[in-house]
């Protein structure tokens, strides 16, 4: 599934999960479409309002202002934990996401087996998806 507009056509974005409230307990997502297949690879985590993650690079902004920062871990076949960091977010069709990239260097193609997710404080998530683009493809 490409982009949501004009200017993020270069995205790829795989839906992983809709509608997932992030808790103090793991989430796992297992999903065969985690493959690293793109210069940059990244899980969006997709938030409504009164949650705000567009234009935040540290972390998401919970209703009073405080700022939030979900683990968010990629697990490969041989159990390695891959923590993901926060870089930014973008705005789509009613919510925004937050983006957690992965930072580490990996092989083009490297496959992952699952994400997990967990938070200090409840995240209600519009969508969960596997993101990536390639920089030549910038606009």
């Amino acid at each position: 599934m490409k982009g949501f507009s004009k200017f993020f056509g270069y995205y790829k974005d795989v839906v992983l999960v809709d509608d997932l409230l992030i808790t103090t307990d793991r989430k796992k997502i297992e999903s065969a479409k985690l493959i690293a297949d793109k210069d940059v690879n990244f899980i969006s985590v997709g938030i409504a309002a009164p949650f705000k993650a567009f234009g935040i690079k540290d972390g998401i902004h919970d209703p009073d202002g405080k700022i939030v920062n979900p683990e968010v871990v990629l697990i490969d076949a041989e159990g390695v934990e891959y923590p993901l960091k926060k870089v930014g977010g973008r705005r789509g069709k009613g919510f925004e996401f937050a983006n957690y990239e992965l930072k580490v260097d990996v092989p083009r193609g490297k496959r992952f087996e699952k994400v997990l997710l967990r938070s200090d404080v409840e995240i209600p998530t519009t969508r969960i998806q596997w993101s990536g683009y390639n920089i030549k493809d910038l606009p």
